[in-house]
């Protein structure tokens, strides 16, 4: 009976799988518990977790296997690739900072490697933001002046022309740029749950 009330909460956390992804899971999982000989609910989740957390791993590892499976390590897309890395990340965050103390001070290395990120990232966008507030302004007092005093509305004009222009270059640079560091942290987050993975020894198939 506990077993069996141990997967019915380990299924309803990974609706994020497909119902063949869930049953695949649960009985791989089931399978390892018969063959391990654990028979109360205390000694499989000391093997294997509570429920919450073995889906946190669980979810992890399909979210690895489907980024490698659907780009084959490349993304189709710069946005795509930074969202999957992202959700990643995160689910990868979440095993480690649940898990005993050693495994989670890999957690904390990971939480405060995406923190700067996140940090770095908002004042990139704030800088641009600055530039969409800096055209959408001088375009405005343009067009205001343009009848009442023609040379500074031009100016404004020009002004607000030349910031659109930059932002048209700088946002792809940083937009790249913010995206290579997220691939830097994606293959950190990946490296240390390679290091958790090794050291629970239990694999989804």
């Amino acid at each position: 009976m506990d077993k069996a009330h141990y997967f019915v909460e380990l299924e309803g956390f990974l609706t994020a799988l497909t119902a063949e992804e869930r049953t695949d899971v649960i009985e791989f999982y089931s399978e390892y518990v018969d063959e391990a000989g654990l028979k109360s609910r205390a000694e499989i989740e000391g093997k294997l977790g509570t429920p919450r957390q073995l889906a946190r791993k669980i979810l992890a590892d399909y979210s690895i296997k489907d980024f490698d499976d659907e780009t084959g390590g490349q993304a189709e897309g710069q946005v795509a690739k930074t969202h999957s890395n992202l959700r990643m990340i995160w689910l990868i965050l979440l095993v480690l900072i649940t898990s005993p103390i050693t495994i989670a001070i890999l957690g904390v290395i990971l939480a405060i490697s995406l923190a700067v990120v996140i940090t770095v990232g908002a004042l990139a966008f704030g800088f641009l933001a600055a530039f969409i507030l800096t055209f959408a302004v001088a375009l405005y007092t343009g067009i205001r002046l343009l009848f009442t005093s023609l040379m500074v509305g031009l100016f404004y004009i020009a002004v607000a022309l030349l910031s659109l222009g930059l932002l048209g270059i700088i946002f792809p640079i940083v937009f790249w740029f913010f995206s290579q560091i997220i691939q830097g942290i994606a293959n950190l987050a990946r490296f240390l749950y390679g290091k958790f993975a090794k050291k629970k020894g239990v694999q989804v198939k």
